[in-house]
């Protein structure tokens, strides 16, 4: 099941009676507001809110495939782009890695040869969960 992260907030609410010595209603208002600070406050209740929306957490997956004889292993998380590249080089090799979201979410891996990739030829296909 695919998870996701969100900064919720707590917004609670809690009451202590403050007295105070004003000459009208408007000074004993500021006056309390002004002391409230000072007290501790049991709170009674709480509302949540979630602040700046949700996210999904993508998680950490690998690629390993044999190549020339030689076996190769990348691990990478997922990003949230529809089309993304990233590239590694391992045992002398070097090679692009492509996702491009589609029906069937399979990420393929082509050998750069002189910084080019040989995008004619796939060394490696597979799906991947995101």
């Amino acid at each position: 099941m695919p998870k996701f992260k969100g900064t919720v907030c707590r917004i609670s609410y809690g009451f202590h009676e403050i007295e105070v010595e004003a000459d009208n209603e408007e000074q004993a208002i500021e006056k309390m507001i002004d002391e409230a600070g000072n007290y501790e406050f049991s709170e009674k209740s709480s509302d949540y809110s979630l602040d700046g929306g949700v996210q999904r957490e993508l998680s950490k997956q690998s690629l390993n495939f044999s190549y020339q004889g030689k076996n190769f292993n990348f691990e990478f998380t997922p990003e949230e782009e529809e089309d993304w590249w990233t590239s590694f080089n391992q045992n002398g090799y070097e090679f692009d890695v492509h996702y491009l979201e589609d029906e069937d979410n399979e990420i393929c891996v082509y050998l750069v040869v002189d910084g080019k990739s040989q995008t004619q030829e796939t060394i490696h296909k597979q799906k991947i969960v995101l």
